[in-house]
């Protein structure tokens, strides 16, 4: 899949999506996941 590809994959997702996770990792090696709300705006070109 080529970056465009890539790019137009996340934009669908996102205009779907009604929560994401940001995810990373703790300084001690555990794993921390946080939702989030999202909302997408459809007059945001980017």
């Amino acid at each position: 899949m080529d970056f465009k590809e890539r790019v137009k994959r996340a934009q669908e997702l996102l205009v779907t999506a009604k929560h994401v996770a940001i995810a990373t990792v703790n300084a001690d090696g555990s794993p921390h996941n946080t939702p989030v709300f999202m909302a997408f705006d459809d007059g945001l070109r980017a």
